[in-house]
Parts: structure tokens; sequence; C-alpha cells
């Protein structure tokens, strides 16, 4: 919450700001809305059947030896792939259009009171979650360190010098902060029609560019108020547009992100979590009360947290269900959660308690003693694993007991939020968030979307395909396969391998046969 004295001052820019942009998103939403109605497409890569007898693994499986993780799906499942490929080997686009889920959040505002609240917890050392298909790699600390700016000649000069460093920095700054002034400038003149787009230089338009997109995506910094005290945090971030509100919280810093602690730790950013969550929530549900005529409706909590601020999400996703269950029980159903965790690691010296393992279904007492409740059968959540990733110490995952989807993938920590996928599809921009394929289905999931998929467990291969396992028995025979020649991170593997084998104990048997070909 902002601070009283500049609260009505906020209050009203923000309502400005709400005013002036609701016709642009209304209309963008409908927009989506309406090609969601009529089929979303995600054109498939072209892949001839040869192509798949080439090496295809990506540099991290290349580096640390593992194998290919087709060959070991098709040596357990040989006519998993039959579908998907006869489909990637047409020549003609057309013929590769599969169908796409995407724009997750915005499905979730669908309807005349559709609510969502999201949070994007970044990972360690990062300041915001990674959006590379927007341009943003997460490490800047404002929009115009991603800004294009001529640098002085005497910053060069000082570059060559001992001890030109600093006033280097300085320099480089102020050019910085120059390119920012320029940028908003640029932007009300376009917004006010006094110039075109053709008017401003590459440069000048890139940098407005930038800045529409950090104002739409990541927004202004935030005060939060924790046991009565308000403090302003400037990598905790807010947008609204229409019925959603997105918040962006950066991951541990300490050390360049290496300790969790600090300002960023995940202790704090659950509680920040639980403090904003609280604000907005308990917004609407004493409006709800304090009207007789009010028809409560449902609220949806979308959240996605990498690494350390993985950990977070799904740990303060938990206290703000347990603050639901004390305060406004008879509204706790109106609000479901949407949880996807990227490869949730809570690192060297935290890993215990919660941080160690959670269940998301079924209450702990480890998860009641940090005044958690699990979320719930109504819960969507996805947690996407790293197999084995670049960093050999520190990294052994939490353990998520009773997730909806698994899902292995042979990337690097980073499990794809650092990809950018360039194929076409019905989506507008040229540049999206990586997207996984369903061999069963061919349907194209982004990123961004893997709550859409059927509940199970899945191995993602190098070819972007997802593979649905049906036992255990078949994962571990993939993992062996591709681990084969890799070696540590043992204790990664182990993690991994309780949560599939936890999966399958609670979970029945799909209830329909996979589809024609899906399953050897």
């Amino acid at each position: 919450m902002l601070p009283n004295d500049t609260q009505q001052g906020a209050a009203m820019n923000q309502q400005m700001q709400q005013q002036t942009a609701q016709p642009v998103f209304q209309a963008q939403q409908q927009q989506q809305q309406q090609q969601q109605q009529q089929g979303a497409y995600y054109a498939q890569e072209y892949i001839h059947k040869d192509d798949y007898a080439e090496d295809r693994r990506n540099a991290l499986m290349k580096k640390t030896k593992l194998q290919s993780v087709r060959d070991a799906v098709e040596q357990v499942m040989p006519n998993a792939y039959h579908m998907i490929d006869q489909g990637r080997a047409e020549e003609n686009e057309s013929q590769r259009h599969t169908k796409l889920h995407h724009s997750r959040g915005t499905q979730l505002t669908s309807g005349p009171q559709g609510k969502v609240l999201e949070f994007d917890i970044a990972g360690s050392s990062f300041k915001q979650f990674r959006t590379e298909h927007l341009g943003f790699k997460g490490k800047g600390s404002s929009a115009k360190d991603y800004m294009k700016y001529k640098e002085s000649r005497l910053a060069k000069i000082l570059e060559w010098i001992p001890g030109g460093s600093l006033v280097n920095r300085i320099l480089r700054s102020n050019s910085k902060k120059k390119a920012e002034l320029k940028a908003k400038s640029n932007l009300r003149k376009l917004n006010a029609g006094a110039i075109s787009e053709d008017m401003l230089s590459e440069d000048a338009l890139h940098n407005v560019e930038v800045l529409k997109k950090w104002n739409s995506r990541i927004g202004d910094s935030q005060s939060v108020t924790i046991g009565g005290k308000t403090k302003k945090h400037k990598h905790i971030r807010k947008v609204v547009k229409g019925n959603k509100t997105r918040i962006t919280m950066a991951g541990p810093l300490s050390m360049k992100g290496m300790r969790n602690a600090g300002e960023y730790s995940i202790e704090n950013l659950r509680e920040y979590m639980l403090a904003m969550g609280q604000d907005y929530l308990r917004n609407i549900m004493r409006g709800w009360a304090s009207d007789p005529t009010a028809q409560p409706h449902d609220i949806w909590l979308k959240i996605r947290g990498h690494s350390r601020g993985g950990v977070a999400s799904v740990e303060g996703a938990m206290m703000i269900k347990q603050w639901l269950h004390e305060n406004y029980p008879q509204y706790e159903d109106r609000v479901k959660f949407d949880l996807t965790q990227y490869d949730p690691v809570p690192g060297f010296g935290s890993n215990s308690g919660t941080h160690q393992k959670v269940d998301v279904k079924n209450d702990t007492q480890a998860q009641q003693n940090k005044k958690m409740r699990a979320l719930g059968d109504s819960a969507q959540t996805t947690v996407v694993y790293s197999m084995h990733t670049e960093h050999s110490l520190f990294f052994t995952p939490q353990q998520v007991a009773n997730t909806n989807r698994i899902i292995l993938t042979p990337y690097a920590h980073s499990v794809g939020l650092a990809e950018v996928d360039r194929q076409a599809s019905s989506q507008q921009r040229d540049a999206h968030r990586v997207t996984f394929t369903d061999a069963a289905t061919q349907e194209a999931y982004r990123l961004g979307s893997l709550n859409e998929l059927p509940e199970g467990v899945y191995v993602l291969d190098e070819n972007k395909t997802l593979v649905q396992l049906h036992d255990l028995s078949q994962w571990i025979a993939i993992r062996d396969s591709v681990l084969k020649n890799a070696s540590g991170q043992e204790g990664r593997h182990e993690v991994i391998t309780e949560a599939v084998s936890t999966w399958f104990h609670t979970h029945s048997a799909p209830a329909a046969a996979p589809a024609a070909g899906a399953n050897g």
C-alpha cells in the first residue's frame, strides 16, 4: 500500500492512466478473445523425417553429455511421435497449423466480472521476471537500461585510463538518463499526434517501444505495508490493465543472487505476496460483505516463479490461502490459484522445511507451522524441472507433491525462459515465449499457458515436443538413458524421481486411452 500522504495523488494518477489505457486494452482483449473463439493457431517447425538423424541436442545437453531424449522416448514408447512427425513433415505451412494455447491471464479475465491478480517472481540475481521475447532479460533496474544511447567520447577514452571506471559509469548513467527522457518526450508527442513514427530515428523508435513495453508490462515501483511499517521497494512493480493486475518482483539480489538473503529473500518475497494479495482481495471482499445485492464471482491468482522465486511463489500462494481461510471463509472457494513453478531451487543454506518440499493439495505439519494452507483441488498447478542443469552444486530443486502437471526438460536452469520463439502464429508480434507441442494432440502451448495441458507427467525432448508418461517405469528408463553419461547432481535426480513417483502413486490412470499412435 502507498503511504497516506501520497495515496490520493497516486490514486488519481493511476486512475488517469487506466482511463487512457482502458480503450486500447479492451480492444486488444476483444481481439484476443475473438482469435481464441475462431481458433488461434501455431505453425509447427518444418522437420523432415531425415532431420531427426542429425544431432538436434541443445548446447547444455552437449556440454553435460545428456543423450537424446527423443531416442530414449522411442526406446520406451516406439510410436510416441508418429502423429506429430507426420504433421511437421508437411511442406505447406498451413498444413502445419495446430491449435495454440496462449494468453492465459487474458483468458482468465473473460466474462464481465473476471478478475486476475498476477504475481511474476524472478529468480536469483534477476530484477524482473524474464521476458526476453519482449526484450527484457531481467537484469535492468529501469527502462533506460534496455534503451539504446550514444556514449560520449570522454567515456570511451576513460575506459583505457586506470581509475577511470567510476567516472565512466557516471557518464554512461547520464547518457542512459538522457535517452530515457527523450523517449518519454517522443512518446508524449506521438500520443498527441505532434509527430509520427517515421520522423524518429531507428534508435529513438526502439527506445519509445522499450518505454511502452515497460509501462504496460513492468510498471512503477510499489510500497508494501507489513506489520504497520510501509516501505517502497524499487524492484516490486505493478501494472493495472482492465480486470488484470500484474505485480513483478525481483529475486534475491544479495551477493549477486548467490545468497538467499536481503530485501528479496524467499522469506521476504512470500511476505510481500501475502501483503499485496491481502490488500487486493480485502477491497473486493469487503464490498461483497457490505452489499446484500452483491454477486460474488471468481477471482484468479495467476502466479509464476523461477528458481528461488519459484519457491517463494508456492509458499506465498499457500500463505494467501491460509489468510483467506481465517478471514473470509465464506469467499475462500471464490479465489482460484493458477501456479507455475519454473525449476524451483532454494539454493545453498535454504534447502530445508517447506523450501525443501511442499504439498500443494494436502496440508502438512511443516506448512501449518509457517501459516500455509494447501491450495486445494480447484488449483491449477504445474512444475517445470530441468533434468540436469549447468550448475553442479547447490541446485537441488524443491520437491512439489501433488501438482497437476510435472514437465521434465533437457533445458538449463532457465527451463526455456531465456528462449524466444519466432514461429508463425495467429498472434501479431513476431517474438513470443518458447512453445511446447503435445505429441499426442499436436496442440501447442506457450510457456505461460502450461496449466491448460491435460494433467500428467511429461518429458520434453530436444525438439520441444511433450510426451506424456503413463507410469514411473517409463520415466526411470528414459532418465537412465538420457543421463547415462552425465555426472553429479544425484540430489536433483532423486528429488525429481520422487516427485514423479508421488504423482503416479496419488493419481489414477487417465480415463481415456491415448490418441492412436501416442503410446507404444
